[in-house]
């Protein structure tokens, strides 16, 4: 099947998954950290972060963080 990222994001939990770059949605579960640039995951891998996308990727992390404390 073929499907297009925009597709996908729509079907996914909106609350547990973001769009940090026009190629990479990432599970907010996995997030270790985030920088200016990238989102480090758990395993130590980095994803890249739009500038564009910056602010939302970090306020839906720490809303995320949030949620999973209380």
């Amino acid at each position: 099947m073929r499907y297009s990222l925009e597709k996908i994001e729509k079907d996914l939990k909106q609350d547990k998954f973001v769009r940090c770059h026009k190629s990479f949605l990432v599970n907010l579960s996995y997030v270790e950290n985030i920088k200016s640039n990238t989102i480090v995951l758990e395993c130590g891998e980095e994803i890249p972060v739009s500038r564009y996308r910056h602010k939302e990727v970090k306020e839906k992390f720490l809303r995320f963080i949030g949620d999973s404390i209380c």
